[in-house]
């Protein structure tokens, strides 16, 4: 059976994907696994999982975590040992089995060559959303959560052109079109369309938006965003040269703000997003998002096909 792996960075939805697509009777995902959120990276001792780089929100920054063909780990005998351990959790005969991990999104490389049928569904939400449903596991600040976000993106985005069967959907996309956008992934894996099995909840992303603008860009009032940040931090030179020495992990010695729990500080955490929309904005909305327009998204799924070498 062809394998199917989906990969987001955390709150994401990559859990909710794989719960839509394993109502398939056609795919089969890990069940009853006992780990969290019956993630594959778990199972198996092939490689490390994301926990061992840092967790959510830390992760893609160690160089360690982007894996590729060039991996010593693959190999045939990798692939044989990962089916061993994943085949047991896997239910009945159907045409996909399915593997969820976060890391998968910069990890597809290694994987195609272990599986060279293999295709790959990337699921990506606002990075401002993702950023503070993250924060409460990481306590860090929102500045190296935001960058985390954009340099595993870039890392996909590097990656693409190498994978040979994948489709890119967002989030927003998912919520604000639920059945639409199953009925695509289905055509995409040339499966017969089923039912919403699960209520898909809208405005998904409004909880944390309100938490940006009001927290961080020190309270909307029904403005709008850019007249809350500085509009000249984009040209404050001493700023960028400062962020821009920032390196891998030490951007969070370098702006670490938080300052534990029931502490937590205005005017440090608006310091941090004026340095993330300084830093980050341009490059941001070259994936279809904004951190001062927060309405902005990618339009539609995109779908890469291209045949093997």
């Amino acid at each position: 059976m062809p394998l199917l792996f989906i990969g987001g960075l955390h709150r994401s939805g990559t859990t909710l994907l794989g719960r839509l697509l394993a109502a398939n009777p056609e795919v089969s995902s890990l069940t009853d696994t006992g780990m969290v959120e019956d993630e594959g990276q778990f199972l198996q001792d092939c490689y490390p999982s994301d926990v061992v780089y840092g967790g959510a929100g830390r992760f893609g920054l160690d160089s360690r975590a982007h894996m590729t063909e060039a991996s010593p780990l693959a190999t045939a005998g990798t692939a044989e040992r990962l089916l061993a351990a994943w085949s047991p959790y896997w239910q009945g005969d159907a045409t996909w089995t399915l593997e969820k991990s976060p890391a998968n999104l910069i990890r597809s490389r290694f994987l195609q060559a272990l599986y060279p049928d293999a295709r790959f569904i990337f699921i990506t939400r606002h990075p401002v959303a993702v950023a503070l449903a993250v924060r409460k596991w990481t306590r860090t600040s929102i500045y190296p959560l935001i960058h985390h976000w954009l340099h595993c993106h870039r890392l996909l985005r590097e990656d693409l052109p190498s994978i040979r069967s994948y489709c890119l959907l967002s989030y927003e996309q998912l919520s604000a079109a639920p059945e639409e956008t199953l009925q695509t992934l289905c055509r995409y894996l040339d499966l017969e369309p089923h039912a919403l099995p699960i209520e898909v909840k809208s405005g998904i992303n409004a909880a944390y938006f309100k938490q940006w603008a009001d927290g961080y860009g020190g309270g909307a009032g029904g403005r709008d965003l850019t007249e809350l940040f500085d509009p000249r931090l984009s040209a404050r030179k001493s700023m960028k040269d400062r962020l821009a020495k920032a390196k891998d992990r030490r951007v969070y010695k370098l702006v670490e703000r938080w300052l534990g729990p029931g502490r937590y500080n205005v005017s440090l955490a608006r310091r941090d997003a004026e340095d993330a929309v300084a830093m980050f904005e341009e490059e941001i909305n070259g994936f279809g998002y904004s951190l001062l327009d927060l309405d902005r998204r990618p339009d539609a799924a995109a779908a890469g096909e291209r045949s093997a070498a």
